[in-house]
């Protein structure tokens, strides 16, 4: 098994002690310097600083592609950041989910505060949670929730629901400051290299992406080959237009056989990734899609946002405010680390680009500089490895290196 380590100490020190041109990629999840939930880490600049980002480009070997998480506000200073250190900016990936919940400034309480009046309690708010997650169920009568305000407070969340006290309030009621987060645009960056991609690749196995070992799996969609050649959209012969019968049936037979490739190959993986619920919601909305060739086309990898049981895997607890899902973070690996290649995680959060480096068979490098989410971290990379087999099983459906054509799918998503 490749050698996967967690170091407990400031990235940016620590960058400084590792060789030039010695890391195949970077796949990160910065702050978003937006102050999450008031932390401190999440609002010290490093993720803007094209210094620290040069850093992480001395080390990276001609060609090497970084995936750089970003906030829906603050993206662009961070891609900013990467392109002015001399990164080569390739692609945006957006990650689209139902999941997030909205972080905004409720206007009409707000003016409440401002007046200095409190709010009336009038029940329970229906989505109030315990502290371990779990919902708050209704009592015998069925119309009220059981009280537990005691741990949303210790969240610092209140449970009730409040009446607007004031006119003021009453009219601006329902208006607040910011739309619910749905997303995270992923950087796709490569250090710049003077060779052509050919001899790049040759010399140093970077300047490309694993396409085929990240396509998405075409089972379950219906196909139909073209009735007739590009030009003619009526489904007719074509030959009214300029074209012969055999060049019309040499058309079809290569149409024909690109479907039967693509059933063989699965889809080219695209720069959207959704979550199964916001796919469903888009499928609601939109209906099946129908081109002349295609019918109910599905061409995104599915990954949701990571829950509890996923979360704790290996620990009792894990309690980082930004855990990424282990999937997600194994096709980004997949996706830009050669085969026996090193990646490299400066910001580590609990682990999971290590989890994932497991998973894949790569080598890789986490540093994070808590003490208490190093440890973590530690702990579920031990835990990806003791259990190695059974996690390739969940989410690949298999436990061999090879991809099946389950890898998107194993479960509808929900072994955890």
């Amino acid at each position: 098994m490749k050698k996967v380590e967690v170091i407990h100490g400031e990235c940016s020190e620590y960058l400084d002690t590792l060789d030039e041109n010695s890391i195949d990629s970077c796949i990160t999840d910065p702050p978003y310097e937006i102050g999450f939930m008031g932390e401190d880490w999440d609002r010290s600049g490093i993720a803007f600083d094209p210094e620290f980002w040069a850093k992480v480009k001395r080390v990276l070997k001609p060609g090497a592609h970084m995936a750089v998480f970003g906030g829906s506000r603050t993206y662009h200073r961070i891609a900013v950041g990467i392109e002015d250190a001399g990164f080569e900016i390739r692609d945006s990936v957006d990650w689209v989910y139902a999941g997030g919940f909205a972080k905004s400034h409720d206007v009409g309480k707000a003016i409440d505060n401002h007046f200095d009046k409190e709010r009336e309690k009038i029940g329970l708010k229906k989505g109030a949670e315990r502290k371990d997650g779990s919902m708050i169920e209704r009592n015998s009568y069925g119309d009220e929730y059981s009280d537990n305000p005691s741990q949303w407070q210790e969240r610092g969340r209140d449970p009730y629901e409040r009446a607007p006290a004031t006119e003021e309030a009453k009219k601006w009621e329902g208006w607040d400051t910011q739309l619910k987060p749905a997303k995270e645009p992923i950087v796709i960056a490569r250090k710049s290299f003077d060779d052509t991609v050919a001899e790049n690749v040759l010399k140093r196995s970077t300047g490309a992406m694993n396409i085929d070992d990240c396509r998405i799996d075409t089972e379950g969609e219906s196909f139909h080959a073209p009735q007739s050649d590009p030009t003619n959209r009526e489904g007719e012969v074509g030959t009214d237009l300029g074209f012969s019968e055999n060049s019309v049936e040499k058309f079809q037979e290569s149409q024909k056989a690109s479907i039967e490739r693509l059933r063989e190959k699965g889809r080219w993986p695209a720069n959207v990734i959704l979550d199964p619920a916001m796919a469903k919601r888009l499928d609601e909305q939109s209906g099946i899609e129908a081109s002349r060739y295609f019918k109910q086309i599905d061409p995104f990898f599915y990954c949701p946002k990571a829950k509890r049981p996923e979360r704790d895997l290996g620990v009792d607890n894990n309690d980082h405010v930004t855990v990424k899902p282990i999937e997600l973070m194994s096709y980004l690996v997949r996706l830009l680390t050669p085969e026996g290649g090193r990646c490299l995680d400066p910001f580590a959060g609990s682990g999971t680009t290590g989890m994932s480096a497991v998973l894949e068979g790569v080598e890789a490098t986490l540093v994070e500089m808590d003490s208490h989410y190093a440890e973590i971290a530690n702990q579920r990379v031990q835990y990806a490895k003791d259990n190695y087999q059974w996690l390739r099983e969940k989410i690949y459906g298999d436990s061999s290196n090879n991809i099946t054509n389950e890898q998107t799918e194993v479960n509808d998503h929900n072994f955890w």
